[in-house]
């Protein structure tokens, strides 16, 4: 259990003013009373509480983050990277979790934010009905919501993210390789609409597409079809499905890429330690972040859609 300012200043038997100037480390403090009020500190590993102090002293330097699945590597490391860029610029970060059907739980977290937090940061925007519930929260709450990884750029604070162009540029790329037949095995809206872009310029490669999950079994349950659709490349909606694959291929004797070349997307943390590493198409978490706090600083006007990068690996010839 975390221990509170008050808490330590009975433990110590010095009164709270003498434990946060200690805290604050303010000079002039009796350097016997230093030593023990740090000692109990450490012992119980204390930690400020920001949000309290920001109420205090009538300061809004907390920014609220809302997240809906911490299963997700790609979902994490937007998380950490925004967390990194955050502190580093004297922010305290709040984190909450957005669940499904739970909207009352969710307005009742967000009420006790909007007394020590200006920005919520919500992310990703699955869909129109999520920004709708949102805004209609500007109505009862002071709280400003940036929305990432969200199609619109209509909306006041946003951080877009063009997956589908980036899926354009990744086929061309891969025309510019020369490979012959690109087969897409996956379902995912803005997958599917990057290809169909790719589509429209007549590239000297052919693309076909298999109807397909994104979970890792579904990459494996995919292999027979992906092998007989007679492509030599496959480009799946996940780096999961993508390694489902490399399970099956590994099971028929399938060689990656000297067979077939596999591209996934997310870019997750095992992507580069498979074997071969896959080539995979990496959200900008940087650029996400730094946006961000452009936008909580008030010099942010550009709503220009942020790329992804294609990571070309040795799941691809001649890398």
């Amino acid at each position: 259990m975390m221990i509170t300012l008050k808490q330590l200043a009975e433990q110590s038997g010095f009164s709270i003013r003498t434990v946060r100037r200690v805290l604050a480390n303010q000079p002039h403090v009796n350097p016997e009373k230093r030593r023990i009020i740090m000692e109990l500190a450490e012992k119980n590993c204390y930690v400020p509480n920001m949000a309290a102090r920001s109420l205090r002293l009538q300061q809004k330097n907390c920014v609220g983050v809302l997240l809906e699945d911490f299963s997700q590597n790609a979902s994490v490391n937007k998380l950490n990277a925004l967390d990194a860029a955050l502190v580093e610029k004297g922010f305290c970060p709040l984190l909450g979790r957005i669940t499904p059907g739970a909207e009352a739980e969710c307005e009742k977290m967000l009420s006790t934010w909007a007394g020590v937090a200006e920005y919520v940061v919500v992310f990703p925007v699955a869909d129109n009905l999520r920004i709708n519930f949102f805004q209609k929260l500007n109505k009862q709450f002071p709280l400003k919501f940036i929305f990432v990884d969200c199609d619109s750029t209509d909306l006041q604070y946003c951080v877009p993210v063009d997956r589908v162009g980036s899926v354009r540029n990744m086929v061309l790329a891969l025309a510019e390789m020369k490979y012959k037949h690109l087969l897409y095995c996956g379902s995912l809206l803005t997958r599917k609409k990057g290809i169909e872009e790719a589509e429209k310029e007549n590239l000297p490669l052919k693309i076909s597409c298999l109807q397909a999950g994104s979970e890792f079994s579904d990459g494996e349950n995919a292999g027979e079809k992906v092998l007989a659709s007679g492509a030599d490349a496959v480009f799946f909606d996940t780096d999961r499905a993508a390694a489902g694959f490399y399970r099956f291929a590994a099971g028929r004797g399938v060689r990656i890429p000297e067979d077939i070349s596999v591209v996934g997307f997310d870019n997750e943390l095992y992507s580069d330690i498979l074997t071969p590493p896959l080539a995979s198409l990496a959200h900008p978490e940087k650029e996400i972040a730094e946006r961000i706090l452009q936008i909580i600083s008030g010099d942010e006007t550009e709503k220009t859609p942020l790329k992804m990068r294609f990571i070309k690996r040795k799941s691809l010839k001649n890398m």
